[in-house]
């Protein structure tokens, strides 16, 4: 076993305490404090962080590491037998002396403990004796006179004001010792109530607890229930002792008598052997511990809980107050947050609004309360709400227009609306919060862009038609006959201002669609002939490369209701897509089938490089483009998205595959039945 290093009496012995417990902390600084062990004691609250300040200890000077580290087992990020395997494995740490806290007593679990040296094993809550015990066999102690020369460095959020032995700040003002002095660890005796009918029991447990514990409590007994409560409502104690089988009350009809008028104060149940699931039962309605009778057990055992109990509520008080602090900040944050905030229930009901709800609807909060959501934001979708609250789905909807809020109507106010399911604690209903942004002059500044764009594409879009009839003129030879190198060039010319035309054309469609929902003219048409005709003049895009635009017509009959010139926008959209990435010399395929269903399949396969899958997700999107490896071709970003408009309209899907043999683009649109009317 590894020797203990020696301490220099001379200086105060230095402590590691790893401990992610705050009362385990507390406690065991009370009792090293009743010692009166001269000492520097810094916490942490996990095994990670213990090493990293060993090794911060090492990298800085070797004299700063502790003299004693006190190691809890059952440790966040790293458990405490991890953090002795480290310690024990490091040649610089190895000497170390470590006395590790447990709760166990486990054959396997001390032996390992053994073979990886430690001083000694303590039982949790930490005992007056077994720490001066532990001082006395391994170090030269410096007893001091109070708590003076003891100073605590305390790490990772533990309460400091519950901890510091020694702070030399100066003294807090009267306002905030009041506000504090109820955290703290003060020098008076904890005042205890006992209800006990048995008096032998009560004579016995005020005796141990004066002998084992002197000066830190004051017991105050009472025979009944009665008793207590009248007791209770005169004067405040620390901790109350209650036993479960009083003759005016009896389980938990006492334990609930006692809570609900003691609410702050620890209550510690005590329990005959057969009445051990009643006590258990009090613990999960909120009894700090309790303790099954035993005359062995009234002293050590007992006084060890009701420090424990004492100092758990207080730490539980020091974590409502910040909970609470929190809550009201976040409150007033989104109060003045410029957002509506509703929560509803599951039934969709109104639990909870800011003030910008009740500012736009013009309605008292209190009238808002209670309401079906749907009164309000007429507009929301109800069944996604409904999968918002039972089915935990998130809802979205990005500018959403909203007519009415409340009692206030609009004409051009525009929403963007995201919702997410919450449950209050593990046994309330579900519920949700959704939170409303004003989007409406980012609206607004779209949509004067969108008219701008498509004030310009008409502007450009007429004189480029004018100019292309003569490019075609020219080229034909109905103005006279023209060399071949001039003709090859406006042949590239005409080319280039086809495509600039695909391109204006979209953006006014999308405009039109987007602004005005453009309907669609369906007539009984055979879209192989449609497809085959526009394949024959979209050949221009060919010239002067050796690629082949090839059509196939692979069924009977392709007999659909449609729309002609929306169609022929597709194919010339696709068409140009599949060229404008194809190899250079490769053959893009143009084919109309049936899939022996109630579908018509037109399929666009180029071979060209494949579109990568996160780009493949957004294809259809509104403005964006492909761009292939390394190849980004120019174009406005609406093409395929308008194509997608456009066959949504007609009741079908558009999609895309793509691999390294090439890319298919599919259109399955319904089949017209036999007796279809034809919609004029």
């Amino acid at each position: 076993m590894t020797a203990a290093r020696i301490h220099n009496a001379d200086t105060p012995i230095k402590i590691l305490m790893v401990e992610d417990n705050r009362a385990d902390v507390v406690l065991a600084q009370h009792v090293i404090d009743r010692i009166r062990v001269a000492h520097d004691m810094h916490v942490v609250q996990d095994g990670q962080t213990a090493l990293e300040y060993l090794s911060e200890c090492l990298e800085s000077d070797c004299r700063n590491l502790p003299d004693l580290i006190i190691l809890d087992l059952n440790l966040p990020r790293a458990n405490g037998v991890e953090v002795l395997r480290k310690i024990r494995s490091d040649d610089s740490l190895k000497g170390l002396n470590v006395a590790v806290l447990t709760t166990t007593d486990s054959a396997d679990e001390l032996s390992e403990l053994k073979n990886l040296d430690v001083l000694c094993c303590l039982t949790k809550p930490a005992h007056i004796d077994d720490l001066d015990q532990l001082f006395s066999s391994y170090y030269p102690v410096r007893k001091t006179n109070g708590r003076n020369g003891c100073n605590t460095v305390v790490v990772d959020a533990v309460d400091t004001e519950n901890l510091n032995s020694n702070s030399s700040a100066s003294k807090p003002d009267s306002e905030s010792e009041d506000t504090t002095e109820e955290l703290k660890l003060g020098p008076r005796s904890a005042t205890v109530l006992l209800i006990e009918d048995s008096a032998a029991d009560a004579m016995l447990i005020s005796k141990r607890l004066t002998m084992e514990f002197p000066d830190q409590f004051q017991v105050i007994h009472k025979s009944t229930l009665r008793e207590g409560i009248e007791l209770l409502k005169e004067i405040k104690v620390d901790v109350i002792t209650l036993d479960l089988g009083l003759p005016d009350a009896m389980g938990m009809q006492a334990f609930e008598k006692v809570k609900l008028l003691s609410e702050d104060t620890p209550i510690v149940v005590l329990t005959g052997v057969d009445d051990s699931a009643v006590a258990l039962e009090a613990v999960k309605r909120g009894a700090q511990d309790y303790l099954v009778k035993d005359p062995k057990r009234y002293g050590d055992v007992l006084g060890r809980i009701l420090l424990y109990a004492i100092e758990r509520k207080r730490a539980e008080k020091v974590v409502q107050h910040s909970l609470k602090l929190e809550q009201n900040t976040l409150r007033e944050v989104l109060d003045e947050a410029p957002l509506h905030i509703i929560r509803i229930d599951s039934d969709l009901r109104i639990k909870d609004v800011n003030p910008m709800v009740v500012k736009a609807a013009g309605i008292h909060e209190d009238n808002l309360l209670g309401q079906d959501i749907l009164s309000i934001f007429p507009d929301f979708d109800r069944e996604k709400l409904e999968e918002l609250v039972k089915a935990g789905l998130t809802y979205h909807n990005q500018q959403l227009k909203v007519s009415r809020l409340g009692r206030s109507y609009f004409n051009n106010y525009y929403l963007d609306v995201v919702g997410w399911p919450t449950q209050r604690t593990l046994t309330d209903e579900k519920e949700a919060i959704i939170i409303c942004t004003d989007v409406s002059e980012r609206v607004r500044l779209a949509n004067q862009r969108d008219e701008f764009i498509a004030a310009l594409a008409h502007d450009i879009r007429n004189p480029l038609i004018g100019e292309l009839r003569v490019l075609n003129g020219i080229i034909s030879g109905a103005l006279g006959e023209i060399c071949a190198p001039v003709k090859s060039a406006l042949e590239s010319l005409m080319k280039s201002n086809n495509s600039l035309l695909l391109m204006m054309t979209n953006m006014l469609e999308v405009y039109e669609l987007e602004a005005s929902g453009t309907t669609l003219h369906l007539e009984r048409m055979e879209l192989s002939n449609l497809v085959e005709e526009v394949v024959s003049e979209m050949n221009y895009l060919t010239i002067g490369s050796q690629m082949k635009l090839e059509f196939n017509s692979l069924c009977q009959s392709s007999t659909i209701e449609g729309d002609e010139t929306a169609l022929k926008r597709v194919v010339q959209n696709l068409s140009y897509n599949a060229v404008k990435y194809a190899d250079s010399d490769s053959t893009i395929s143009i084919s109309v089938c049936d899939d022996d269903s109630d579908q018509v399949l037109m399929r666009v396969h180029n071979q060209g490089p494949k579109i990568k899958d996160e780009e493949k997700m957004h294809l259809f999107d509104r403005f964006t483009k492909a761009t292939l490896g390394r190849r980004y071709m120019h174009s406005s970003g609406l093409g395929l998205y308008l194509c997608k408009k456009i066959i949504e309209g007609h009741g079908g899907i558009i999609g895309c595959t793509s691999d390294d043999n090439g890319t298919t683009f599919l259109v399955s649109i319904p089949r017209a039945g036999d007796d279809s009317a034809v919609d004029d």
